[in-house]
């Protein structure tokens, strides 16, 4: 069976361009953002199967990302108050749960609607790996007319799944382990301001060594770049 949850992951990691604009509590953390959302989510919690879903989507991307899915997809990874949101302990749903609810809203939103409203959330869920509208929305009219068990269609989809080439199954192939570093350093950096910060707060929280092995690794990774932007120059420079 398909593992929907990385579907969900891959999905999400995907980079859109160009950039959404920052979203509410992306940057700084929102407590009272938080506070209202939670209390938002526990009134959903009385909500039953599909209804529940499409409430806890709509209220996460309204809530953090404006209503936008696409903001949600490219933001949702580095957004600190939507992350600091999964671990509230009064959070009445899991992390898991969230991010699901989001994709089968999406999803759900893909599908005519005379279609989407009849599958169940479990149904919705197997149908999250086939990235496809038109494959999609065959499955679900199967769905529908032929009262298709979620097992069997998980099967089915699992099937679909084995005769698609992997870069064609949606989201983005896993990265290499120094493409997140440099990712997630250059994210780290970029809101730092350090032109009036004192090389002595250094000091007083770094042994010699630790600041040694810091520089050393940094300088590892700007021979690197180095040798890419060397590799594809800017346009304009001389090659």
């Amino acid at each position: 069976m398909l593992d929907t949850e990385n579907h969900v992951q891959a999905h999400e990691d995907t980079d859109a361009t160009p950039c959404p604009p920052r979203t509410p509590g992306e940057l700084l953390l929102d407590t009272q953002l938080i506070d209202r959302t939670v209390a938002e989510l526990g009134h959903i919690e009385l909500h039953h199967g599909l209804h529940k879903a499409v409430a806890i989507g709509r209220c996460l991307l309204r809530n953090f990302f404006e209503g936008d899915a696409d903001a949600y997809h490219s933001r949702s990874r580095r957004h600190r108050s939507f992350r600091d949101l999964a671990k509230r302990k009064d959070l009445p749903f899991s992390a898991s749960t969230l991010r699901v609810s989001i994709a089968v809203l999406v999803q759900l939103e893909q599908l005519p609607e005379d279609l989407a409203w009849k599958l169940t959330v479990r149904h919705h869920r197997a149908l999250l790996p086939i990235v496809d509208i038109n494959v999609k929305t065959d499955l679900a009219r199967k769905v529908v007319m032929n009262r298709v068990t979620v097992r069997d269609l998980e099967a089915e989809v699992s099937e679909l799944a084995e005769t698609i080439p992997k870069k064609n199954r949606g989201g983005r192939p896993r990265l290499p382990e120094l493409v997140k570093r440099l990712r997630k350093m250059s994210s780290t950096l970029e809101f730092a301001d350090l032109s009036e910060t004192d090389p002595h707060l250094l000091l007083e929280n770094f042994e010699l060594s630790e600041l040694r092995s810091i520089h050393d690794q940094i300088e590892s990774h700007l021979a690197l770049v180095r040798q890419a932007l060397d590799v594809h120059p800017a346009p304009g420079s001389p090659v």
